[in-house]
């Protein structure tokens, strides 16, 4: 990561405290909402027979999981000795 990026990234950081509780939140349950989101079109699509809507919503929850295990089958994915998993190059 180039250095001028990360210590602008803590700037922000410290000037914005207000943010940190709503990135928390985000992070923590963002994913969650996201998968309840995803489950309630879903169903919505399959009560009007919606097919390509089903098919689409399928794909939008699979998706990043395809991304992650391709990622790491590539050789980008890898882990820091804090427990993280980087993804890139």
């Amino acid at each position: 990561m180039d250095r001028d990026r990360f210590e602008s990234v803590n700037r922000f950081a410290v000037r914005t405290p207000w943010l940190h509780g709503p990135a928390g939140a985000s992070a923590t349950y963002g994913l969650v909402a996201f998968a309840g989101l995803l489950v309630w079109a879903w169903v919505r699509a399959r009560q009007v027979g919606d097919r390509r809507g089903q098919a689409g919503l399928l794909w939008a929850g699979l998706a990043p999981l395809v991304a992650l295990l391709t990622g790491g089958a590539t050789g980008h994915r890898q882990t820091v000795p804090d427990g993280h998993v980087r993804v890139g190059p």
